[in-house]
């Protein structure tokens, strides 16, 4: 039950709660005067004489004018405004990763949508926490496995149905089966990717008043036009040459994206704008990777990046146009061969 409660009592009586107040009477029983409440907290707050001074009518208007105005955000959403999230967790050094309901729905809403599955319960997860780590080779096919189970069980034929016009990604999991995640859901429905944050409140919702960063890329060693390619992403840390396997530093045309004006950092991509500029950086150098070396079968990729950087990753690969990814991992010391994009 709810109750209707006067923030200026309908009395102009010292008895009556606030009631001395100029407010006019013709005025108080109007929708501006007015607050809906539990019993509870009509009773022994809004109208308790000893806690009138902790609740004067400056207050109580505050509190109403900020729950109406998130009312009016919520009801202002359309069907258009819908998206289904795709909350992807692993390991990462051994240990179990998660994502809130909380922290999804507060970085869903702040970026104007709201997510369908808080309302009918159907979760897509892709919960990659149970992979058989004493095995590289089976632990990465197992994952890839996992991935493509969900997607194709869960959300092409929804696509295809056209019950699902929009997706969330948030993904905390190992960069290469984000990459691969990226590539499976390709460019088939509008998306919006999300970055876990690693400073100030470590959310999910993209930060507005940040910093823009932009990011070139270059040639660090050129051999001939038919020999391997590797490229290099130094966003999240710094790849030198010298880290990567002998066999790539010595015979390959390497390239690198890199920010500029700032060192690569964890916290480098905190807005969607600086997401695009990676994104607008990275298409371009596959494209042109594509048409000068167009002999080479394969890509090799060593990655320090963002998870919303390793979604893009994936996602702007051009089935049947762009070379295979072999995604690298840092192990250790070392970069290792984990798995295959293709």
């Amino acid at each position: 039950m709810a109750d209707v409660a006067h923030i200026v009592g309908r009395k102009k009586s010292s008895r009556s709660p606030r009631g001395k107040d100029p407010l006019p009477i013709g005025e108080r029983n109007k929708a501006e005067n007015l607050m809906l409440l539990c019993s509870e907290h009509h009773n022994k707050i809004i109208d308790n004489g000893k806690l009138l001074p902790q609740f004067p009518k400056e207050l109580l208007l505050r509190y109403k004018q900020v729950h109406e105005d998130r009312i009016r955000f919520a009801t202002s959403f359309g069907p258009e405004r819908e998206t289904v999230v795709i909350c992807m967790v692993g390991n990462i050094r051994k240990d179990a990763t998660s994502i809130s309901k909380e922290e999804i729905r507060k970085a869903v809403w702040d970026n104007g949508r709201y997510p369908r599955y808080f309302i009918a319960e159907n979760n897509i997860k892709i919960d990659l926490t149970g992979l058989p780590e004493s095995n590289e080779k089976l632990y990465w096919d197992c994952g890839k496995a996992k991935i493509d189970e969900v997607i194709e069980r869960e959300i092409f034929p929804a696509i295809k149905r056209e019950k699902i016009e929009h997706l969330s990604v948030f993904a905390l999991a190992r960069i290469p089966f984000i990459i691969y995640l990226g590539y499976r859901l390709g460019d088939k429905v509008a998306t919006d990717i999300y970055q876990k944050h690693r400073d100030g409140d470590e959310g999910w919702t993209w930060r507005k008043d940040t910093d823009i960063f932009q990011f070139k890329s270059k040639l660090l060693q050129e051999k001939d036009r038919n020999s391997g390619v590797a490229l290099i992403l130094s966003l999240s840390g710094k790849i030198e040459l010298k880290d990567l396997p002998a066999y790539i530093n010595n015979d390959f045309n390497v390239y690198e994206i890199i920010p500029e004006g700032v060192e690569p950092n964890r916290s480098l991509v905190a807005s969607e704008i600086t997401l695009g500029a990676f994104r607008t950086v990275y298409q371009k150098l596959l494209r042109e990777i594509e048409s000068s070396h167009k002999g080479v079968t394969e890509i090799h990729l060593f990655p320090a990046i963002q998870v919303s950087t390793a979604v893009a990753c994936g996602r702007e690969l051009l089935k049947d146009i762009t070379p295979p990814l072999c995604v690298y991992d840092k192990i250790g010391d070392e970069y290792k061969f984990a798995l295959e994009v293709k």
